[in-house]
């Protein structure tokens, strides 16, 4: 059933927000100074975040983003027509699309250029909050920066008056270096290759537990899933992406917990993993970033 309260709020930001005037810092700031508050039932399915008291960039990106207010559903990656009414019609969410996508265009140059492959894996030190990357012009120089996502980000919706974090920001050549350096100091040696894949062999021999493999593996799936999604909420994924890796994950979760007690270990893929990582990143050129599956990777240093 239509929200009688939520529902005038809904249709405004998106009428406001097709007109074309506003982007979504500019229209948070115009929707706080006329008192409106952020629409949320307080008992919203599944959503664990607290509720915003204020309006954001980061929370009008996600509404107007939402194809719930247009009547439809996501199912299996598809969005299909849902039994609920629609708040708003096609020409209105068009609208906002077009707009949304304009001024991705405008604001974004840098961005697209670059990757940051140390994204996924890099916390503040001083907050512990993610950080993301950002291209800065220096004498006639674009270059690219790692920083603390709340030194960067809007005031928070939940917590308007909370101080911003004051983290610097890190060069992002000098960062990679050292990152690899270390890394470099971790690379095995032939003796350890022989020993590591020799251990593989031998677990692969004994009737060890298979079902606890699976569950931890589909668990360790699950944690990629949500990562997937908090980079997907930080913009590091366009939507696209995102739900392409939400669909390879799930398709792997479909086939560990079909294989079941049945599962063994699978000695090419586990001796696959024995690649010198150093060397990969070496041979990769500057628009690739780390490969998906070492971002499991942690900074020692935050």
């Amino acid at each position: 059933m239509e929200d009688p309260e939520a529902a005038p709020v809904i249709r405004e930001i998106f009428g406001l927000y097709a007109s074309g005037r506003f982007c979504f810092r500019t229209l948070a700031e115009h929707l706080n100074r006329q008192d409106m508050k952020p629409p949320r039932g307080e008992e919203k399915a599944n959503h664990n975040r607290p509720k915003a008291v204020i309006f954001t960039g980061d929370v009008l990106k996600d509404l107007i983003g939402n194809a719930s207010y247009l009547g439809k559903v996501l199912v299996d990656g598809e969005l299909i027509e849902g039994r609920h009414p629609a708040l708003i019609d096609d020409t209105i969410w068009q609208a906002c699309q077009e707009v949304k996508r304009r001024n991705v265009r405008r604001t974004s140059k840098a961005w697209t250029k670059h990757t940051y492959p140390l994204t996924p894996i890099l916390l503040c030190a001083r907050c512990g909050g993610p950080m993301h990357g950002e291209a800065a012009g220096r004498r006639g120089r674009l270059l690219r920066y790692y920083g603390c996502h709340a030194s960067r980000c809007n005031r928070s919706a939940v917590n308007p008056s909370q101080p911003r974090c004051d983290a610097r920001m890190l060069r992002g050549e000098v960062l990679e270096e050292a990152v690899q350096q270390e890394l470099s100091r971790l690379v095995p040696s032939d003796q350890m290759h022989t020993a590591l894949r020799g251990r593989l062999r031998a677990a692969g021999n004994q009737s060890g537990k298979p079902r606890n493999q699976s569950e931890a593996a589909i668990k360790r799936l699950a944690e990629h899933l949500m990562r997937a999604r908090r980079l997907y909420e930080f913009g590091e994924y366009d939507w696209e992406t995102f739900c392409a890796r939400r669909d390879e994950i799930q398709e792997q979760q479909r086939q560990l917990s079909e294989a079941g007690s049945s599962e063994s270990i699978d000695m090419e893929w586990c001796e696959a993993q024995l690649l010198d990582l150093v060397t990969a990143w070496e041979a990769a050129d500057p628009g690739q970033a780390l490969p998906a599956g070492r971002r499991h990777l942690r900074s020692a240093g935050g």
